[in-house]
């Protein structure tokens, strides 16, 4: 079997976001072309108390699914305003549509979304994969010996 990295394609879909109590609908659309699934990740920081927080994904045939009109069906996760400094994780295998875009519903108390990651899988055809531009630099190293980093 090979790393991981050979496997998935990363893409920081966004980046951090103040506390707020405005959902985030504009996270980058993955392009599902040629894979077999996605796996998002979604870190939070602080959550205020009585906080109402979910995450969830929308899909569409064109390259701009809407949160809250093309939502996946069963894709929200709660997030509690005890979950501070927790990561969710949603992951969707073998979708229906091609694009699928993460969002965070954030309303009446502040929630700070740290980032939002997506690692599509299962690439169909020729490996490895090419890295997005949102990643900035990765290591991979096949049992390495213990000494400087």
């Amino acid at each position: 079997m090979s790393q991981m990295t050979n496997r998935v394609k990363t893409t920081l879909c966004k980046t951090a976001v103040a506390a707020g109590a405005t959902d985030i609908t504009d996270a980058t659309v993955i392009d599902m072309l040629g894979f077999e699934g996605v796996r998002f990740i979604f870190a939070f920081g602080a959550i205020t108390a009585g906080a109402a927080t979910s995450v969830a994904a929308a899909s569409l045939d064109t390259s701009s699914p809407t949160p809250g009109t093309d939502d996946l069906a069963g894709s929200k996760i709660t997030v509690a305003d005890t979950d501070d400094d927790k990561i969710f994780i949603l992951d969707i295998y073998k979708p229906r549509l091609r694009y699928i875009r993460p969002f965070v519903k954030r309303a009446t108390q502040n929630a700070v979304v740290n980032c939002i990651i997506a690692e599509q899988y299962g690439k169909k055809g020729f490996q490895p994969i090419t890295a997005d531009s949102t990643v900035a630099g990765q290591e991979k190293h096949v049992s390495p010996a213990n000494g400087t980093a």
